[in-house]
């Protein structure tokens, strides 16, 4: 039965390292090991002991001192692995990725945290910088799913690129802006803006941010607009016999 062993180097072409960044680097480790080890139902009183220091940068391995599944240790290498590009494996929960994304924050701005795995034998290193960071956090705060919307239109960019809309929300009263990249669209949003009255129907991939359950913006590939009942074609139709 296998064990868990990777090897962590960070601090790289430089001289001596602060003891506060240790701490906190050595703190997020932490956090993320645990996070993983329960992820992946690891023997609860697993314990990761650190060996083979080196002084050139900081650089040493870390071990974990319970027999693991090989299935355990390939969902550990992957998860280590596809996190570093910006990937949410399907068995590592949304906790995980922010505790292993948290080990950059104490990180330099150009500085790299290496994580070298053994899947089979021969090192491989995956890198973690501040940099990479940020664009994966920004997706991370958000949400995507198919759907549609229905709001009046406000405005129209036709010139950027690519070229967007905004609509009011008919049940949140916000400004949503909506993307579009079918040309064919373009007729619609005409329609829309002659006729003010007229209702659009949005569909296309709508951006949650998953904390203010808000949504930041559509990128539309349909739309149509429809005129809002009136009173009178409500009394139209209650009294044309369609009603019993």
């Amino acid at each position: 039965m296998p064990t868990i062993k990777f090897r962590v180097r960070f601090n790289e072409g430089r001289k001596g390292v602060p003891l506060e960044k240790l701490e906190k680097i050595a703190a997020e480790l932490r956090r993320f090991l645990a996070s993983i080890s329960s992820d992946l139902e690891f023997p609860d009183s697993i314990q990761w002991l650190g060996s083979e220091f080196q002084n050139k940068s900081l650089s040493y391995n870390l071990q974990g001192d319970r027999e693991i599944t090989p299935e355990q240790s390939r969902h550990f290498n992957a998860g280590v692995e596809m996190l570093t590009k910006g990937e949410l494996p399907p068995f590592l929960t949304d906790t995980t990725a922010s505790t292993f994304y948290g080990i950059a924050k104490v990180l330099d701005p150009g500085e790299r945290f290496r994580i070298g795995l053994y899947p089979k034998g021969r090192i491989r290193w995956c890198d973690l910088t501040q940099e990479k960071v940020v664009p994966i956090r920004k997706a991370e705060s958000s949400m995507r799913y198919i759907g549609a919307i229905q709001g009046r239109f406000h405005a129209w960019y036709a010139e950027s690129t690519p070229p967007f809309f905004y609509i009011r929300d008919l049940t949140s009263h916000d400004l949503i802006k909506c993307e579009y990249r079918d040309e064919a669209m373009y007729d619609e949003i005409l329609k829309a803006i002659q006729d003010k009255r007229s209702v659009l129907h949005v569909h296309g991939e709508i951006r949650v941010n998953r904390s203010s359950k808000q949504i930041e913006t559509v990128s539309a590939d349909k739309m149509f607009g429809v005129r809002p009942f009136t009173m009178r074609d409500v009394d139209k139709f209650l009294n044309s016999g369609n009603v019993q």
